[in-house]
This record gives structure tokens, C-alpha cells and sequence, in this order.
């Protein structure tokens, strides 16, 4: 699935690589970022099924009210955040997300991605959708 801005110049992408049903019901994802200033390939982030239905729950919410927001995160919530969030009262909404990763190299600092964008508000409901292949597609 991919979450574009208004000129479809930027976007988020996420896809499913494969799931963990047994031990930890469980979805590896690979997100891409693109945006004016960045481009990157995350190739796995875990996420608890439990929390992308609960995503799932609030974006519905958000789709009928314009209001509030919705928040992913995955099973490191300080590695992977990923947010959509009404703007204005005009109904607008906007997509933030934020990737961390340790960096081993001593330089005290870690890989960090952060970047947000609008987005039209009509594509949650097919986020939605593709979030819900998602969690069933085993």
C-alpha cells in the first residue's frame, strides 16, 4: 500500500514480508520512504497484530471525524512510529513517520528517519483495506 501526498511527489509504502502466528502473532513489514529531501528502504520492522488492529479501529475514526489521530507502533515502539493526524478544521490530514535504529559505530548517534507530509484524506479508507489484507494475509 502506498500513502501519497496531494502531488503524488511523496509517499510512504508499506509491505508485508511475512507474519509470526504461533509464538507471537506478529507481521514483518517493509516500508519505503520517499519524500523531496530523502529516500529510503526500511527492509523489516516488526508490528503486533493486536496493535495494527487497534490502528485499524482508529482510523476508522478518524476517517468519520477528521479529528484526533491514529498512531502505529511497532513491537520496539521507540524503532518505528507511524502516525496520521487531522490538521485543521477543514478536515485535512497528515501522515508523520519516524524509523530508529541503533548504530553501532560509537559515534553516539543512532540511524534516525523523520519526515511527514499531507496526505488526502479519501485514501484512508483504502489504507484501511490494505491494512486488513495485511493482518489476514498469512
Amino acid at each position: 500500500m502506498k500513502i501519497y501526498d496531494e502531488y503524488k511527489s511523496e509517499f510512504i509504502e508499506i509491505q508485508r514480508n511475512h507474519s509470526e502466528d504461533y509464538y507471537y502473532p506478529s507481521v514483518n513489514l517493509e516500508i519505503k520512504i520517499k519524500t523531496r529531501i530523502l529516500e529510503a528502504n526500511i527492509e523489516s520492522i516488526w508490528v503486533e497484530r493486536k496493535n495494527i488492529e487497534a490502528f485499524i479501529d482508529n482510523l476508522t475514526i478518524l476517517d468519520e471525524t477528521r479529528k484526533g489521530k491514529a498512531i502505529l507502533v511497532g513491537m520496539s515502539p521507540e524503532r518505528f512510529k507511524l502516525e496520521l493526524v487531522g490538521i485543521d478544521d477543514s478536515g485535512h490530514l497528515g501522515i508523520g513517520i519516524r524509523i530508529e535504529n541503533e548504530n553501532f559505530s560509537e559515534t553516539g548517534y543512532n540511524n534516525v528517519i523523520q519526515t511527514g507530509f499531507k496526505i488526502d484524506a479519501g485514501l484512508i479508507s483504502l489504507l484501511i483495506t490494505d491494512l486488513k489484507r495485511i493482518i489476514k494475509n498469512h
